[in-house]
């Protein structure tokens, strides 16, 4: 029996612990719970006290203190007479300055106004003629010109500027074209307006010139000029056009058939001939034969060109020859020789290769020296094509 009540005992006593435990848990959770539920409300009820707050505190700007009110001018004194004692002094209530006791022979102070609801001007204007003095309150307008001032300035209104002595005699009449415009020495710039005639000068060119002499005008003069320099043009021959720089683009206006282009100068040993019609037949025929040798060389002018580092031609060279009765040529030597192989021997290879008629039957002698020089000038990289379209269009 006693087993069985201590064991009852222990069971009961572990119950109420039990009891006891969870009663404790809930009661911390509840209390947990409750502080939460607190902390919540804290948390929303914090804007709106904010917001309250915000609402009841104001900011306001201090007011402005008051002006301190205007102090009444005090009535004007009446003179003392004699015999006659002064009024006791009123009491003045405090904030109100105390006039000022003045003499009996004093002048009169003049009456300030009861009120100062309607404003008062602080200075009365005085009329420009009774001024004493300059003012200086506005800064002076820009400077004008006379003529701008005149024309702006309303009828009637003197302006301070141009304002005559008091003692001048005033004039309603207008100044004169002279006296508005005003001199180069007061930075203004002048014009002179004045009409123009019929020729075109000016109307007082007369005055500006110190002496005019009676002879024609400058008009006449130059239209003498420009006639004689225009007969002079008329009358002088007309000069040759030279010949085109390039010789693989020449002028076709200036290359008639069977006439020598002076691409070259010949020399005549026998000076005593009139060799102008035999020398433009055989220019045409060794110009010809020339070009042939240019275009069959042009393999070798572009090799010499690389070489030299040098695209552009500028030859000459003189070769003397002889021409035969028959009018073979014999006798091609070199006597200046240019700074291209190619040039002289294109040179010399045309001479050989030209067939030309026989001497002038009028001339004595059976053979005729000459002294040809050869020119060349022209591009090199272009001397292919431009030799090969005079070749298809059978200039050589």
């Amino acid at each position: 029996m006693s087993a069985e009540s201590h064991t009852v005992v222990v069971d009961r006593q572990v119950t109420l612990l039990e009891a006891f435990l969870f009663a404790l848990g809930t009661h911390a959770a509840i209390l947990v719970l409750l502080s939460l539920l607190g902390l919540l409300g804290l948390l929303t009820e914090r804007p709106e006290a904010s917001e309250e707050r915000d609402i009841e505190v104001r900011f306001e700007v201090a007011p402005e203190p008051e002006p301190e009110p205007v102090p009444e001018p005090a009535a004007p004194a009446t003179p003392a007479s004699s015999g006659v004692e002064e009024p006791p002094l009123e009491p003045v209530p405090p904030g109100d300055s105390v006039p000022e006791t003045r003499p009996a022979d004093a002048e009169p102070v003049p009456s300030a106004p009861a009120t100062l609801d309607q404003a008062q001007p602080l200075i009365v204007p005085v009329p420009p003629s009774e001024r004493e003095g300059p003012v200086e309150e506005t800064p002076p307008p820009p400077e004008e010109s006379a003529t701008e001032a005149e024309e702006t300035s309303p009828e009637g209104v003197d302006d301070p500027r141009t304002q005559e002595p008091l003692d001048a005699p005033e004039t309603d009449t207008e100044p004169t074209a002279e006296e508005a415009t005003p001199t180069p020495e007061s930075g203004v710039d002048t014009q002179l307006d004045v009409p123009l005639t019929d020729d075109g000068d000016f109307a007082r060119l007369e005055e500006l010139t110190p002496e005019r002499s009676d002879g024609p005008s400058i008009g006449e003069r130059l239209t003498d000029f420009s006639r004689a320099v225009q007969r002079a043009r008329d009358a002088a021959p007309a000069q040759p056009e030279q010949a085109p720089r390039n010789m693989f683009e020449p002028d076709w206006s200036n290359l008639p058939p069977h006439t020598g282009q002076v691409l070259g100068n010949m020399m005549f040993e026998s000076g005593d001939y009139d060799w102008t019609d035999y020398q433009r037949q055989i220019y045409w025929i060794i110009w010809r034969t020339w070009h042939n040798r240019l275009l069959a060389r042009v393999d070798d002018f572009e090799k010499w060109a690389q070489q030299n580092q040098s695209g552009y031609m500028d030859h000459i060279n003189q070769i003397r020859f002889t021409i035969e009765r028959n009018g073979e040529i014999s006798s091609i030597t070199v006597e200046t020789e240019s700074d291209s192989i190619p040039f002289d021997l294109s040179s010399v290879e045309g001479l050989d290769e030209a067939v030309l008629p026989p001497l002038p039957d009028d001339f004595p002698r059976d053979t005729e020296t000459v002294h040809a020089q050869f020119i060349g000038q022209g591009e090199i990289g272009l001397m292919r094509r431009g030799l090969q379209r005079l070749k298809q269009m059978g200039v050589f």
